[in-house]
């Protein structure tokens, strides 16, 4: 009460200094929740590991396993989020992130453990995340781009560049990298969209595409050009240097399965899935329908 008094001014204030104190006490504008929040999760969620990694996990792993690493990712993720909410929804958040309402709310112990799992966690997923997109890139958009022969010298130059690139916008702050946020995210959903309509437009698969096959194994011209430095046909000529040898000079032994070759389409379509799908289906029941009790 003394302090209020001692601070008691008499006079009244003007119309300036009543501007100048409302600009004072205006809140900041905050970013919001698409641009705060969808965003950047949306980001996290379309990343490598569902363009990239996913199908390679269904195809190593199987649709029942792969599901399951999918289920136990997403339970973690959903356990974490629960906690983070329950904890901002405890008290009032002035800022700094999950970091620091963790450090703040249960102790600098676990908060500082929790902490350098998030750093530990967060490193490797930006260079997770830069290597995809310079495999990408190398691979896919821009094979011109290949400076050194061994392409991981290639991953390791343009994934540096990128680094110090990601680290400037970083460095100008979290208004600049949510600014950012936008347009990657219209690229990723014009990517996702593109795909859904080249199901439709391929529907009966594509000939530009085809794999060499010999027996049940894929063949990978890729290491072959490198060894041999041109790019074989997929013929019993073509690949007879690495499946043959010469025997006393004349004649070449091959490998058994080298007589089973193939080029099959990359993409068959899913008109010719659901096709070869409804045939196995019928064959199966066909066969059923047949044996005698």
């Amino acid at each position: 009460m003394l302090r209020s008094l001692s601070l008691y001014d008499a006079v009244m204030p003007n119309a300036a200094e009543v501007e100048a104190n409302s600009k004072a006490t205006k809140k900041v504008a905050q970013m919001g929740t698409i641009i705060g929040v969808i965003l950047p999760c949306m980001q996290n969620i379309f990343g490598v590991l569902f363009f990239i990694r996913l199908t390679w996990i269904i195809g190593t792993a199987g649709i029942v396993q792969a599901f399951f690493v999918v289920f136990t990712c997403c339970s973690v993720t959903f356990l974490t989020s629960i906690s983070l909410s329950a904890i901002a929804t405890n008290g009032v958040v002035p800022g700094g992130g999950p970091y620091y309402m963790i450090s703040r709310n249960l102790g600098p112990e676990l908060g500082g453990a929790v902490g350098i799992l998030f750093f530990l966690g967060t490193t490797v997923a930006a260079s997770m995340y830069i290597t995809g997109a310079v495999e990408i890139l190398i691979l896919y958009l821009l094979p011109q781009a290949k400076l050194f022969d061994n392409i991981y010298h290639c991953f390791r130059l343009l994934g540096s560049c990128l680094l110090i690139i990601l680290g400037l916008i970083v460095l100008a702050g979290v208004k600049v990298v949510n600014k950012f946020a936008l347009p990657a995210v219209f690229v990723v959903l014009t990517c996702i969209l593109c795909t859904f309509i080249g199901v439709f437009l391929k529907i009966n698969g594509s000939d530009s595409l085809k794999f060499c096959m010999v027996g049940d194994r894929p063949v990978d011209l890729v290491s072959f050009s490198q060894q041999y430095h041109y790019v074989p046909n997929c013929t019993a000529e073509g690949l007879e240097p690495v499946f043959c040898t010469m025997v006393n000079g004349s004649s070449s032994q091959c490998e058994p399965y080298f007589l089973r070759m193939a080029r099959i389409q990359n993409w068959k379509g899913t008109g010719p899935a659901i096709r070869d799908e409804v045939d196995d289906s019928f064959a199966l029941m066909n066969s059923r329908f047949e044996q005698p009790y």
